[in-house]
């Protein structure tokens, strides 16, 4: 019982942590408390979170389908957490899955809060984008066209059929 206690506290200084953007000493802290209390969903659950703030998505993956083996209830937000992670990886029907899911089991606010059908059009037009490739041509516009700085401009023609992206 002492070590489920100590790792309810290691965990709320984790969050703590989390909460201040330190997520690598965060996910320090809910390692620590993984040592003590070895099943704790929340711990597990918020090392993904870590994982996910820090773009280790395959990690992120891995410890909330952990997390979630243990208590399917950690989290109702874990499968915002698994749809984002899976995009990043490129699996986009894990990702489509995951934010269909999250919107049977968060209030309409909550949902919109979280852009999750601004998410399901993201993840539906990289499906489609991917189904029917774009040919792209990249070309230098020449040495008159660029200053020294840094420029960035996206330029659709008057049809609206191409887009010149100019940098320098």
């Amino acid at each position: 019982i002492i070590e489920k206690v100590t790792a309810a506290y290691i965990i709320g200084e984790g969050k703590n942590l989390y909460n201040e953007g330190a997520y690598s000493v965060a996910l320090a802290k809910f390692r620590n408390a993984l040592e003590k209390d070895k099943n704790n969903a929340e711990a597990t659950y918020w090392i993904a979170e870590c994982h996910l703030s820090l773009r280790n998505y395959d990690k992120a993956i891995e410890n909330a389908e952990a997390a979630l083996l243990i208590d399917p209830e950690v989290f109702k937000e874990a499968p915002y957490l698994l749809g984002v992670s899976y995009h990043r990886m490129g699996e986009l029907d894990k990702s489509l899955e995951n934010f269909k899911k999250l919107k049977t089991v968060l209030s309409p606010t909550r949902a919109k809060e979280l852009n999750v059908d601004f998410k399901i059009a993201e993840v539906e037009r990289a499906k489609t984008m991917i189904a029917a490739p774009v040919n792209v041509n990249i070309s230098s516009l020449g040495i008159h066209v660029n200053s020294p700085q840094d420029e960035y401009s996206l330029v659709y023609s008057s049809n609206k059929e191409s887009i010149v992206f100019y940098f320098s």
